[in-house]
């Protein structure tokens, strides 16, 4: 069985800190510093999570 594609893992592991983000920010009060601190971060690891995705969209490997 081959190895999996380590941008797959990586893409995994950054949709699951995006879940983990989410809840941190629904907790958080509204209109809050720390909650737009939280906002800023998943936005920045959002980015990251497309740019992996459209990565891998254009490279031919299937799973």
């Amino acid at each position: 069985m081959p190895e999996p594609d380590p941008r797959r893992v990586r893409l995994a592991a950054l949709r699951e800190q995006l879940e983990a983000l989410v809840q941190q920010i629904n907790a958080a009060p509204m209109g809050s510093p720390q909650r737009d601190e939280l906002a800023d971060r998943y936005g920045l690891l959002l980015a990251s999570v497309v740019t992996l995705r459209e990565e891998l969209e254009g490279a031919d490997f299937s799973q």
